[in-house]
């Protein structure tokens, strides 16, 4: 009966540490920054082409996690805009604007800024990171 015991604390043990270790990713400041802004700088670009669905498409599977693209219609529809951008549209000109900063309060949560050129406000984007494979993704709009 202690065996037993022993063995079911050793395996809930090792899942919570195995389950805490993958939700702590650290990933390296440098490395979030140029992630978030290559994806940025690309996903302005193509969503200010609007037409071209498909490409953002790629652009949000190449970045993203599959959890996150599976929430991201219906958050898209909550809000009435892309969640990635918390905007209808877009304008090219925004990338010149963008910054990419950690959070210094959350592990491998990070901000987006960047100024929207129609009403000349900054609009602030807070999300998280995860490695997956050899590759830093968006896994949360927070």
């Amino acid at each position: 009966m202690k065996s037993k015991f022993a063995v079911i604390f050793f395996a809930i043990v090792s899942l919570f540490f195995s389950s805490y270790s993958r939700a702590q990713t650290n990933v390296p400041e440098a490395e979030g920054i140029l992630t978030l802004k290559t994806f940025y700088a690309k996903y302005i670009v193509t969503f200010s082409e609007e037409t071209d669905e498909v490409k953002l498409t790629k652009l949000r599977k190449q970045f993203c996690t599959a959890g996150l693209l599976k929430k991201y219609n219906k958050m898209k529809s909550d809000i009435d805009a892309d969640p990635l951008l918390k905007a209808q549209d877009s304008d090219p000109a925004a990338t010149t604007t963008l910054k990419v900063r950690k959070d210094a309060a959350k592990a491998d949560t990070y901000v987006v800024a960047y100024q929207d050129m129609f009403t000349k406000k900054w609009i602030n984007i807070k999300l998280h990171l995860i490695k997956e494979g050899n590759f830093y993704k968006i896994d949360a709009i927070l």
